[in-house]
């Protein structure tokens, strides 16, 4: 497999496709109240994101996401339902449709008092 993408990685790179090199990486175990950032590495130009919980688009209008369209994603003050599976899907001019990260997955745990 890293045969094949190193083949074709020059050459979806010079078609202005954008490429993933690195993808969200999971949280768990994030304490309600916590912060949370996801983020992704593209390769290409004029870029455009958009971020997903479970398949839904995010916005910024929620009061603790920022960055919904953008390469990094903030969750401030979580809670139990900000936990599940986050993407990000990548576009620009040169693309036919967008490219999706691999999920990333948030799980929030209750802060224990001692």
């Amino acid at each position: 497999m890293t045969t094949v993408l190193s083949s074709i990685f020059p050459l979806l790179c010079a078609a202005g496709t954008p490429v993933i090199t690195v993808d969200p990486g999971s949280q768990f175990l994030v304490a309600i109240g916590g912060n949370v950032q996801f983020s992704v590495t593209v390769q290409g130009a004029e870029l455009s994101y958009q971020w997903r919980r479970n398949n839904v688009d995010l916005s910024d209008e929620t009061d603790n996401i920022d960055g919904a369209t953008s390469e990094s994603l903030d969750i401030s003050n979580a809670q139990s339902v900000d936990a599940g599976t986050y993407t990000v899907v990548v576009t620009n001019p040169a693309a036919v449709s967008g490219i999706v990260s691999a999920p990333a997955s948030l799980v929030t745990s209750m802060s224990f008092i001692q």
